[in-house]
């Protein structure tokens, strides 16, 4: 039935997989005030208003559900539990997002579009590396007392 549902978030021009069911989009909180009551399971925000899975609501609302195990009773919080396995799974996560609640620096920096395709190169004068010397210290009569 989940599966089912992940399918079907998946918008049309992007295929089959189901990686695109998911947004790294971040939102505003005027945008979370406006999600439809469709957009939450168990009384936390994970769907965007398109219906995608949003990967930062997610880790949220799976964050709250650890701290709290009473509510991971219900289908809805074992719904979230699944979609963030099933993130995981495709690579969207890591553990370290799950445990932290919240993705890194380096998941918001990959998702923003990137300027050039290419890595980018620094050339620099090769020069020999050279530590400062230190002078020796002498010792003075009055430490030695």
């Amino acid at each position: 039935e989940w599966e089912e549902d992940l399918g079907k978030r998946v918008p049309p021009k992007e295929g089959r997989s189901q990686g695109a069911a998911f947004s790294a989009v971040t939102c505003a909180a005027s945008e979370i005030r406006r999600l439809p009551p469709s957009s939450f399971l168990a009384g936390q925000p994970v769907f965007e208003a398109s219906g995608r899975v949003n990967l930062h609501l997610l880790l949220g609302a799976y964050s709250l559900l650890r701290a709290s195990p009473s509510n991971g009773k219900d289908a809805e919080a074992r719904h979230i539990g699944w979609l963030a396995r099933r993130a995981r799974d495709l690579g969207l996560v890591n553990d370290r997002n799950l445990k932290c609640g919240r993705a890194g620096r380096r998941r918001r920096a990959a998702a923003a579009p990137a300027g050039h395709s290419e890595p980018e190169q620094v050339l620099v004068e090769e020069r020999e590396l050279h530590f400062p010397t230190r002078p020796v210290r002498r010792r003075t009569e009055g430490a030695q007392g």
